[in-house]
């Protein structure tokens, strides 16, 4: 075997223990009986839990039933049709032609308010902004918190918002 098969050889197995490795790390999964440290307080703020058993759900539902699963489709589906409502394509975005998902989140505190809005991912052309902008007209109140262990707890909430022409 030459020189360059050897060192194509011990980087490919370099690159199939690196995925060993990360494939375990994956698959390692947190089940409810063991849950990872959740909101715990750092200088007088409160972290977002890491752990949700619950997610924060959009209270403008015509569903109320105690079938979490049933209002976690209800709310997404609220939370989608309000924004799309109100969206409007930024005018850069739809001359130079940009297509894509922007990403923004926000906070959902203990009272199910929101707070710390952000843009994750911007695709450009001013759909970031738009984003943004929409994931502010949310209703600030009125949501229901995230719940770990049947108690509210302060979470991230990542929306993604796809802007196509």
């Amino acid at each position: 075997m030459n020189e360059n098969n050897s060192t194509k050889l011990i980087y490919a197995l370099c690159w199939m223990f690196l995925a060993i490795g990360a494939s375990a790390q994956i698959n390692a999964q947190h089940t409810p009986q063991e849950p990872m440290a959740c909101s715990m307080a750092v200088a007088d703020k409160i972290e977002p839990a890491c752990y949700i058993e619950r997610m924060p759900l959009f209270t403008r539902c015509e569903v109320e039933t105690n079938n979490y699963a049933i209002n976690k489709k209800c709310s997404d589906t609220a939370i989608l049709n309000f924004i799309y409502t109100k969206l409007t394509y930024p005018k850069e975005a739809c001359v130079q032609g940009i297509e894509g998902t922007c990403v923004v989140g926000f906070r959902v505190d203990e009272e199910g308010s929101l707070s710390n809005y952000r843009l994750i991912r911007d695709i450009g052309g001013g759909c970031g902004k738009e984003a943004l902008r929409i994931a502010k007209l949310l209703p600030n109140t009125g949501w229901v918190p995230a719940t770990v262990n049947g108690k509210a707890r302060v979470a991230n909430y990542y929306i993604p918002i796809r802007f196509a022409l």
